[in-house]
């Protein structure tokens, strides 16, 4: 596979992801590339962020992952990509890796875990050309074999895992017979090998490369036609927040990058209950956080449960009250 058909296939893939944000109301879509080595490219797109959606969206990551994020603020830390959707642009994260894929013979297996921080429309998987599919898990919708690559494609589902088995066709298993019918390659002809996977892998890259070029140059030129209006809560890479919209922890410092970026993610209730907490030492009672922000019971439960799902406090519960302190993973940040 030479670098113009990895990047086409890559280029196709954006392709599917924007067919799928053109929707009146668009949902989050996955398109996943795959070599023939193995090494796989997954590219998401995230549109603007709905009023009743929360804006972080949280990924897991390979160890050895090689990200991109166009479009979005993000911070990684170790197994975790955390990404601050935006009110009005759509972003595009591309994760390159080569552990999303095993093989046992000549049977391979690709699998992959989806965010569950936010619904899906559809998933997209490209495995390289000569694929022959055997089975998936949840059962694809449908199947197209084309000159570049093998297409499968699943619908919204609850199932945040995805996998499908295949086997490589044009990859020949034993010693080839030279009486064969078909016309013997050349022998100074330079056969596939183990070492060509290197350069594979920087095809991929380059598709990547490709892939958010496009994007950034579409990213780039709706802005000078749409200026993101200040209200939006969410700071650009290119934009600035307005100054009025800094909360008091900001402005008090001692922050990370990381947590900075994490905490305009959140939203405003999320962010008092933080904040509260950090004001506090960094751990505080339960029923000390309800008289303090005189927020409703089932707002402040549902807060602290999504806090406590994304790893950013710690709930420590006992028969007496409840002590929720901001977890080491955030502090880490």
């Amino acid at each position: 596979m030479n670098w113009h058909e990895l990047a086409a296939k890559a280029a196709f893939a954006l392709v599917l992801l924007t067919a799928a944000a053109s929707a009146a109301q668009p949902l989050p879509s996955y398109a996943f590339v795959v070599a023939e080595n193995g090494a796989s490219l997954e590219l998401v797109s995230l549109p603007p962020v709905q009023s009743n959606e929360s804006r972080l969206a949280v990924f897991s990551l390979p160890t050895d992952a090689d990200i991109a994020v166009s479009g979005a603020l993000y911070a990684a830390n170790g197994s975790s990509l955390l990404v601050s959707r935006s009110a009005n642009t759509t972003a595009l994260v591309a994760i390159r890796s080569s552990q999303l894929t095993s093989k046992r013979g000549a049977e391979w297996t690709f699998a992959a875990s989806l965010s569950p921080s936010f619904s899906v429309s559809n998933v997209d998987l490209l495995l390289p050309p000569g694929a022959v599919f055997a089975n998936s898990t949840p059962p694809v919708v449908f199947v197209i074999a084309r000159n570049d690559s093998v297409q499968l494609e699943w619908n919204a589902t609850d199932s945040n895992f995805i996998s499908a088995g295949y086997r490589l066709a044009n990859i020949a298993v034993g010693t080839p017979s030279p009486s064969a019918s078909t016309p013997a390659p050349s022998p100074s002809a330079p056969q596939p090998t183990p070492a060509a996977t290197p350069q594979k892998d920087n095809y991929l890259l380059l598709a990547i490369a490709l892939v958010l070029l496009i994007a950034g140059m579409a990213y780039i030129f709706r802005n000078k036609l749409v200026r993101a209006p200040p209200e939006s809560g969410i700071l650009e890479k290119e934009g600035k927040r307005e100054k009025q919209e800094k909360t008091s922890w900001e402005e008090k410092g001692g922050l990370s990058q990381g947590q900075s970026n994490l905490l305009r993610a959140l939203s405003d209730n999320d962010a008092k209950i933080v904040q509260a907490i950090r004001d506090a030492g960094g751990e505080v009672k339960r029923f000390e956080l309800e008289r303090q922000l005189g927020m409703a019971k089932s707002s402040l439960a549902l807060s602290l449960r999504r806090l406590e799902q994304k790893n950013i406090v710690t709930v420590e519960r006992s028969a007496v009250f409840q002590r929720i302190a901001l977890s080491g993973w955030f502090k880490a940040l």
